[in-house]
């Protein structure tokens, strides 16, 4: 606004007006009016507003050159040049030119200005009286999961660039400057305005200098739409709790899309597989087919190469419960009917054995005739 004043200021102060007015008429010897009057028939009378006389004798005044939606300036007669005094008020939305008032354009606005000239001439052009236009960006962050729908704002002002609030003092070319907070396996890479990205309209990076885009896409208020990428981590599932070479398997992936625990696991006979255990990186249980809990700390989440730490996690196992036996750890077989097993972590069916009570072991037929082995301890089942 102080700028607008000083244009305004200067415009009145300033302007050249090559203005040269007589006072009074006068008449020479041989009956000819002085410069910037007329002879009326009876007397020299002085030429009126918007009239002008650059000879002696002239027995009309000539017509002032301005401006078609100018006026001329008050009372001032007897001007000698072409160069009668006049104002023009350019509407609002518009500047003077040098030559007239026109449009700022569809992406300009303007309060309007008042200038001042003489005869033909006017001031210097004075387009700097239109301001860009600012439109309000609302950044929508588009994502399906996200819990917090709510959307952020930023302003770009046309031509220039953006900035966190529409009363900005200063305008960046590098953003729209807001970026919502990411969600757990993603980076925010930028905003495309367009809902999906693979349309491929325009996506404005983050941080990247879009200034000669901001003329192109921005005419109007304006939502844009967040654009992720997912994050890659690395993993490795080792054969024990003890995190040794060789693990069992590593991968590379996405947490957001493939970071799922394998469905395979470290065969160990005895022991029947529970679930993988996160030692280093991230902290829960996983079950396999499921997804790896979100990292723990910086080191791990971060897109740093070779530097970024894998995951590490770890088979747990149960032992092989009393009356099965677990020649893998994928099933537990019941022992043979009238068996059991001496203690867990049995691994083949001849672990399974008979035991005998304090009074011997009692076995019946299905008549309902029993009889009972005398002794004590167990009879290996062969």
């Amino acid at each position: 606004m102080r700028k607008f004043i000083l244009i305004i200021i200067s415009i009145f102060l300033f302007s050249p007006l090559s203005i040269y007015a007589a006072t009074n008429c006068s008449m020479s010897e041989d009956g000819k009016c002085s410069k910037g009057c007329y002879f009326s028939g009876i007397n020299c009378k002085l030429c009126e507003t918007g009239e002008y006389s650059d000879t002696e004798g002239l027995t009309n005044c000539k017509k002032c050159h301005k401006p078609n939606d100018a006026e001329f300036d008050g009372e001032i007669t007897g001007i000698e040049s072409d160069a009668c005094p006049w104002t023009i008020t350019c509407a609002e939305n518009q500047y003077w030119d040098g030559i007239k008032c026109t449009s700022c354009g569809s992406d300009y606005h303007s309060n309007g200005a008042t200038y001042k000239g003489s005869g033909p001439n006017g001031p210097e052009a004075h387009p700097e009286v239109c301001e860009p236009n600012i439109y309000k960006l609302t950044l929508e962050k588009n994502l399906p999961n996200q819990t917090d729908k709510t959307p952020l704002y930023s302003w770009v002002k046309y031509g220039i660039g953006f900035a966190t609030s529409e009363n900005a003092t200063e305008w960046s070319a590098t953003g729209p400057i807001k970026t919502p907070t990411a969600p757990f396996g993603l980076v925010f890479w930028g905003y495309n305005t367009a809902s999906t990205p693979e349309r491929g309209d325009t996506l404005f990076l983050l941080g990247y200098p879009i200034n000669e885009n901001i003329k192109t896409y921005f005419h109007k208020d304006t939502t844009l739409y967040s654009v992720w990428t997912a994050l890659t981590y690395k993993v490795e599932f080792y054969n024990s709790n003890e995190l040794k070479e060789p693990t069992f398997y590593n991968k590379e992936c996405k947490m957001t899309e493939d970071c799922l625990a394998p469905t395979t696991f470290p065969q160990t006979p005895g022991m029947i597989f529970s679930h993988w255990v996160c030692a280093e990186g991230c902290s829960g249980q996983v079950k396999p087919g499921e997804a790896i809990p979100e990292p723990t700390k910086e080191e791990y989440t971060s897109q740093a190469g070779d530097k970024q730490k894998p995951l590490k996690l770890y088979p747990y196992y149960i032992k092989c419960p009393v009356g099965f036996y677990c020649a893998s750890s994928t099933e537990a077989k019941p022992c043979p009917m009238g068996t059991t097993t001496a203690d867990t972590g049995a691994i083949k069916e001849a672990d399974c054995v008979m035991k005998r009570g304090t009074n011997g072991t009692k076995f019946c037929d299905k008549t309902g005739f029993c009889f009972t082995l005398p002794g004590s301890g167990t009879i290996k089942y062969e």
